[in-house]
């Protein structure tokens, strides 16, 4: 009687297997920074400014002006700098002496422009922007 004497009686031994070992792999997080957000240069954030640099008067025949135009924050602004933006600007809007200017803006930087004009009263000459274009 094998099979008796194998399967039966208290002489059994119950087998216990060791459970394998739980391996947990940890990877490494990178973390990517987030894209930086960049302004767009408009009317809210950047203005003109006219500085004279020479003025020569000739009484009711008005004035000579040499100035420079350039473009400045008024507001806490970053531009990208890997984009440029023509700035076009009117000095003395609507007067028979009115200049044109175009500037470029790239990021911090901003072009500044020398000029002169002529005109019939001694006013310091006022300068608006037209127009902002990305290039």
């Amino acid at each position: 009687m094998i099979g008796a004497a194998l399967g039966a009686g208290d002489n059994t031994a119950e087998t216990t297997r060791a459970a394998a070992p739980i391996v947990t792999t940890i990877r490494p997080t990178t973390t990517t920074p987030p894209a930086p957000v960049y302004d767009i240069p408009a009317q809210h954030n950047i203005a003109p400014e006219v500085t004279v640099t020479e003025k020569k008067c000739y009484g009711s025949a008005g004035c000579n002006f040499e100035y420079e135009l350039r473009i400045v924050a008024t507001a806490p602004a970053t531009f990208d700098p890997a984009k440029r933006y023509r700035v076009a600007v009117a000095l003395d809007e609507g007067t028979s002496w009115e200049r044109l200017h175009s500037l470029t803006v790239t990021g911090t930087k901003a072009a500044v422009i020398t000029g002169r004009v002529s005109s019939d009263t001694s006013t310091t000459p006022i300068a608006t922007i037209q127009s902002i274009t990305p290039l």
